[in-house]
């Protein structure tokens, strides 16, 4: 995630882009934490719906231009951001 800089604190974690620029690519991610279900927000990417997937489970998340951002809340662990096609 070289285009991406973020920061976790407690259950929470958002993620940002280094440039500033819309995200439209596969995006990995390692969610650190206990057991506890944590709030997700990434920005910065392209509009549409983008699928979030860790492990068998998988989120549509649908990222507004005005906002450019999606929101999920999951346990911790790896999760794949796919962008809309």
């Amino acid at each position: 995630m070289e285009e991406m800089i973020g920061v976790e604190i407690f259950n929470k974690c958002m993620l940002f882009s280094r440039t500033g620029d819309s995200c439209n690519r596969i995006l990995s991610l390692q969610i650190q934490g206990g057991n506890s279900e944590i709030d997700c927000i990434v920005t910065a990417l392209k509009p549409g719906t983008w699928k979030v997937r860790n492990g068998d489970t998988e989120l549509r998340c649908q990222v507004s231009k005005d906002s450019r951002a999606l929101f999920f809340r999951g346990k911790p662990g790896q999760y794949v951001l796919t962008p809309p096609s």
